[in-house]
């Protein structure tokens, strides 16, 4: 699964497997992150999706909602008000 974290790119990295995502995506920030590995579980993930998502969706999109990438969210991650 590749992410664009801002605030959590060395720690996406730091996981087993994770590299700096190919055609030089890399360069730019984005990271492929395995999905096997068991140092990111569901939640790191969701959460790293969720700010990927505030990164590259349009300013106007991400303060429309409190969480937009609810629709990008994956099996596991759970509601906003049980973290």
């Amino acid at each position: 699964m590749s992410v664009k974290p801002h605030e959590s790119h060395d720690q996406a990295l730091d996981v087993s497997g994770a590299v700096p995502t190919g055609y030089g995506l890399g360069r730019a920030g984005w990271v492929t992150v395995p999905l096997t590995s068991k140092e990111a579980p569901p939640g790191v993930l969701c959460d790293w999706v969720e700010e990927s998502y505030r990164v590259v969706a349009p300013k106007r999109l991400v303060a429309a909602s409190r969480r937009p990438a609810r629709a990008l969210l994956v099996a596991g991650c759970r509601s906003p008000g049980t973290r």
